[in-house]
């Protein structure tokens, strides 16, 4: 199955982007950052890549991010935790 380019895009998919783009975790306690950003981009993620394991996801991250999801910071834990994850998906 191919994904068809459009230049429309659908409140519910524009609201999962906006809300998995530039957050900001401060004054978020650790689940509420994971909820608002690390699910809604796997979610995303798992679908496109069902749907066209052929495309190239892009997902930009940050400077000083985590991926042994152990560190000190909250945000930089749960980004190396969503960078880890996307990378495990068979995009092209």
């Amino acid at each position: 199955m191919r994904m068809q380019t459009t230049t429309e895009t659908s409140p519910k998919v524009r609201a999962i982007i906006t809300g998995a783009t530039g957050m900001v975790g401060v004054g978020l306690k650790e689940e509420e950052y994971h909820r608002l950003t690390y699910d809604p981009t796997l979610h995303v993620a798992e679908t496109l890549v069902r749907l066209n394991p052929e495309m190239v996801f892009c997902y930009v991250s940050g400077s000083g991010t985590d991926s042994t999801e152990r560190g000190r910071s909250m945000w930089a834990r749960v980004k190396g935790k969503t960078e880890n994850h996307l990378m495990q998906l068979p995009f092209k």
